[in-house]
């Protein structure tokens, strides 16, 4: 629980552990949020009645915004930057109906957003290093705030992903998920305490492979952070290759269990990075073994024993891996 002591108003933030979150006070309206199945935030109530609502393309990324009865207000399209948005269209017959241009810094929180047919600035905004809101010229014109989350104005919390982000405290307001194989000691810590040269968009890192290059990727902030060899090479009795799309949750794994004999190490490596909600299959993943990543398996994705310990080590400091990404056989990639 986070007291806020105001000159006029005491606040109480109850978080709960499917980081639903309500705020509670005797002299405003009750704001509760919204969380889907995927902890993606999908609306927002005021005074118990439905004000904001956002639809996702993804695990991370809101592509409309849409007002208590589902009509949008907003859509946003994704180019340079993976979790915050190049362009805002406002449709027309709605006030400010038009077509924007948001201009994010190195961290991804919006500085300027111009008006793309008279070139005027509508909204400006500057921020401390822990991302509390100093200035705004338009507030609640656009959703996105510190580092591209999405910023409420009545709870100032940033979402990113799975969690939610108190610049006040420059702290995650939940633990992380996992635990203290993330940044340290402190399961709270946001980007290392470090968040001018640091970010963690997400709360969460995702991997995206493509299986005709042949690599994973690890991505965060639409940023390449490592790229590895990774194949998908099939056996016979496989039920085909890793389905393509957008799977999750991941949970990383040790083969040091009762199960784990050392012909079952031998087979996959000394991890086992789970890949759960993949539609009709079971025990998908990713993994090495057999001393070659070219090695058909029963539909898991192979990387090296070495490329396999690095990205464990990524998820353990930066993490924890939000999704993996199978990208469409039939992409022509560029």
């Amino acid at each position: 629980m986070k007291i806020f002591l105001s000159d006029i108003f005491t606040t109480f933030y109850l978080f709960f552990s499917l980081q639903h979150s309500q705020l509670v006070s005797a002299t405003v309206n009750d704001i509760e949020y919204l969380i889907d199945g995927r902890n993606r935030r999908i609306g927002k109530k005021v005074g118990g009645t439905l004000e904001q609502q956002w639809l996702y393309k993804d695990q991370l990324n809101p592509i409309a915004e849409l007002d208590g009865s589902g009509n949008i207000t907003k859509l946003f399209i994704y180019a340079s930057r993976a979790n915050v948005p190049d362009v805002m269209v406002i449709p027309s017959g709605l006030t400010n109906a038009g077509v924007y241009r948001i201009i994010s810094d190195h961290l991804g929180s919006p500085r300027f957003v111009i008006d793309t047919s008279s070139g005027n600035t509508v909204q400006a905004l500057d921020y401390d290093e822990w991302g509390n809101v100093l200035s705004d010229t338009n507030p609640g014109f656009q959703p996105f705030g510190f580092a591209g989350g999405l910023y409420d104005e009545d709870t100032k919390l940033v979402r990113f992903g799975a969690r939610d982000y108190d610049p006040e405290t420059g702290r995650w307001t939940s633990k992380d998920p996992i635990g203290f194989d993330g940044d340290g000691p402190n399961v709270y810590t946001y980007s290392l305490s470090d968040p001018i040269n640091f970010y963690d968009p997400f709360g969460l890192l995702r991997m995206e492979y493509d299986p005709t290059e042949n690599t994973m990727t690890i991505i965060d902030q639409g940023d390449t952070v490592v790229q590895f060899p990774a194949y998908n090479n099939t056996d016979s009795k496989s039920k085909g290759p890793f389905p393509e799309g957008q799977h999750s949750p991941v949970k990383i794994i040790p083969t040091t269990g009762k199960r784990d004999t050392k012909e079952r190490r031998r087979r996959i490596g000394a991890y086992f990075i789970w890949v759960q909600g993949v539609p009709n299959r079971t025990e998908m993943g990713v993994h090495a073994g057999r001393n070659n990543p070219r090695h058909p398996t029963f539909g898991c994705i192979r990387v090296s024993a070495d490329d396999l310990e690095e990205i464990v080590k990524i998820g353990k400091q930066f993490g924890p891996y939000e999704s993996l990404l199978v990208l469409d056989r039939q992409w022509n990639h560029f």
